[in-house]
């Protein structure tokens, strides 16, 4: 069920962690960096998460300027790749 709930989360923490990153995800779709099966990929991840109150609670506390995604974050090796 947990999933389920999370799943209907993810459209809006994925954008939220790129925006507070400073990665645009449609200049990065646009220009090649991120492909759509990559994208999709990444929305399944934050969909499976597990960590939603330290996800919140980091989001809250960074707002476009943070240097690096959080380590519980299952995308950020990609985040931070994307950040380049």
């Amino acid at each position: 069920m947990a999933v389920i709930s999370n799943a209907l989360r993810h459209p809006e923490q994925m954008p939220k962690m790129a925006r507070a990153l400073g990665v645009d995800l449609v200049r990065a779709a646009a220009d090649g960096r991120l492909r759509p099966f990559e994208r999709h990929d990444m929305a399944y991840r934050c969909s499976t998460c597990t960590d939603r109150p330290a996800c919140d609670a980091w989001l809250a506390d960074n707002s476009g300027a943070a240097e690096a995604a959080p380590a519980f974050c299952r995308n950020k090796t990609r985040l931070d790749a994307l950040r380049g």
